[in-house]
């Protein structure tokens, strides 16, 4: 009889733990998947908008100091800009408005500089060699990448030309990497959040936060990455797992990428995680003893 009564008992035992308790894990696992893609999408959604943010911050940068140029370019000529220090004073009007223009030069059609403001003692050299000047002279108005120049230093410039067929010349200036870097930086989030420029090649316009240099490769392949703004998941540099928002500029053929530690912005979630297994854990226990004791009464 005794034996009858303990395999009643594991029976009893056994039924009363499965109809609890599985359900209860269920229940459990079915709240915390919710959640988790719930706030998933909740990140990647906040993580593109303020991709989309930055983006347009940094191409209005750039369109008015394009404008800027533009409107001083085709209001003046050559000949007014280079007399006495008339360029000079329009470089302090120019900083008045924005200070974030390093020089300000007057470049002839053949590529000679005819007059410079600036740091710089790039008076009367020749830059008829260079990429900027080419495309300048033939699109009209060009944002150059990251290149070092005569200077020697990594810099970027915005060139208008002022068309008058065989008298063209060009107004262009250097812009302060520094204030350009900053406005960059701005979207960075969190202890490990990172916020750069790379172009077409695959080269840092601006630093990253962690290791890598201006003009140093990133190891991205450009040629996946998909146009507009996108949010995916990738292995950083030490190999832990990023969230990443890609978005090129419409007007320029560089990409912003802002990386984000997905622990970070997970962490309420990850918490609630623990909570709800030291939950089930107390109720399992609690259960598991209810039912001993009953089935035993």
């Amino acid at each position: 009889m005794k034996s009858a009564y303990r395999r009643l008992a594991r029976r009893m035992t056994f039924t009363a733990l499965v109809v609890t308790l599985i359900p209860l894990y269920l229940l459990g696992a079915g709240i915390y998947m919710y959640f988790s893609v719930i706030q998933e999408a909740q990140v990647r959604a906040e993580l593109r908008n303020l991709a989309l943010n930055r983006l347009n911050a940094i191409q209005l940068f750039l369109d008015e100091r394009t404008s800027m140029l533009e409107v001083l370019a085709y209001s003046s000529n050559c000949h007014r800009l280079t007399d006495a220090n008339r360029l000079e004073d329009v470089f302090q009007l120019l900083n008045r408005r924005s200070s974030s223009f390093i020089d300000l030069g007057v470049i002839g059609s053949e590529g000679r500089h005819l007059d410079y403001v600036g740091p710089y003692p790039l008076v009367d050299i020749n830059y008829s060699s260079s990429t900027w000047f080419q495309q300048t002279m033939l699109r009209g108005v060009y944002i150059s990448d990251v290149f070092l120049g005569f200077r020697g230093t990594p810099h970027f410039v915005v060139a208008v030309k002022h068309p008058a067929g065989e008298h063209s010349w060009i107004l262009r200036a250097t812009i302060d990497s520094d204030v350009f870097t900053r406005l960059v930086r701005s979207a960075q989030l969190g202890e490990r959040g990172d916020a750069y420029i790379v172009n077409s090649r695959g080269l840092y316009q601006t630093p990253p936060r962690f290791g890598g240099k201006v003009m140093e490769e990133t190891g991205l392949d450009m040629a996946r990455v998909p146009r507009g703004v996108n949010v995916v998941e990738r292995a950083g540099a030490d190999g832990k797992q990023l969230l990443t928002a890609f978005a090129w500029l419409p007007t320029k053929d560089w990409l912003l990428v802002i990386d984000q530690n997905p622990g970070e912005v997970l962490g309420p979630l990850n918490m609630a995680r623990e909570v709800e297994l030291a939950v089930l854990i107390l109720a399992t226990l609690l259960i598991a003893v209810t039912v001993l004791f009953l089935v035993r009464l």
